[in-house]
């Protein structure tokens, strides 16, 4: 899981592509490890079952 944000200003201002995606580090992390799960369900239910 990876997700560009804004931590390195400098960077993001010279690359003009990042931007905030999500309110906070804790939501992306909350967020992205739901997604994770649904697809291991959804791809391997045996396993996540």
């Amino acid at each position: 899981m990876e997700s560009f944000g804004n931590a390195l200003p400098n960077l993001a201002a010279a690359t003009k592509i990042w931007r905030q995606l999500f309110d906070s580090p804790d939501q992306v992390a909350r967020e992205g490890f739901a997604f994770m799960q649904r697809k291991a369900a959804e791809y391997f239910p045996a396993v996540a079952g």
